[in-house]
C-alpha cells in the first residue's frame, strides 16, 4: 500500500526562542506522525519521521559559523562534522524501501547531540533518543550491507 515519510526536525524537541514557530510547527510534525501511524497500520501503511540535526542547507548557510563552533569547536555533536543533505536521504531510502517491517510511528533521528545540552541537565528522555538513534544507525548500517549483497535485487 505505501509508505509515509514525514519530514521532521530536531527542532522539535529543542528549544529555539527566536524560531518559536519552526519548532511549533516540527512538533506538529511528530505528533501527526505518531497519530498516523497509529490510524493507518490495520491497513499496512507504516509512518515515519526523519528528524534532521545540523544539515548543511541553504537554510543553515546563514548560521555556518556559529554551528562550525558548535560543532567543530565545542564537542556538541560526537560525529564531528556537519550533516549533508545525503544523510538525510539514505535514512528515507531505508524506510522508503519498507526495510523496517515491523516498525510503525518511529522517527529517526538524522543527528546525535551530546547528552545534557540544556544546562547540562541530563534525562531519561535524552537517553532514550540517543539509544533510539543507535538503534537506527545499526540499522541502517544493516541494511546498507545487506543492499550491497543483493545489488541485482531492486524494489520499485
Amino acid at each position: 500500500p505505501g509508505v509515509i515519510v514525514n519530514t521532521g526536525s530536531a527542532s522539535a524537541t529543542m528549544v529555539s526562542t527566536n524560531r518559536g514557530e519552526y519548532c511549533i510547527s516540527k512538533a506538529g510534525v511528530s505528533m501527526m506522525t505518531k497519530l498516523l501511524a497509529i490510524r493507518l497500520a490495520e491497513h499496512g501503511i507504516p509512518v515515519y519521521e526523519v528528524s534532521p540535526g545540523i544539515i548543511r542547507t541553504e537554510m543553515t548557510k546563514v548560521v555556518t559559523a556559529k554551528y562550525d563552533k558548535y560543532i567543530l569547536e565545542d564537542g556538541n555533536c560526537p560525529i564531528a562534522r556537519w550533516g549533508e543533505p545525503e544523510d538525510v536521504a539514505e535514512a528515507v531510502i531505508v524506510l522508503a524501501e519498507g526495510r523496517l517491517k515491523y516498525s510503525t510511528g518511529d522517527i529517526i533521528d538524522t543527528y546525535v547531540y551530546r547528552i545534557g545540552l540544556i544546562q547540562g541537565q541530563y534525562s531519561l528522555g535524552t537517553a532514550v533518543g540517543v539509544f533510539k538513534t543507535v538503534v537506527a544507525l545499526v540499522l541502517i548500517g544493516v541494511s546498507s550491507w545487506a543492499a550491497s549483497k543483493f545489488a541485482n535485487y531492486r524494489i520499485f
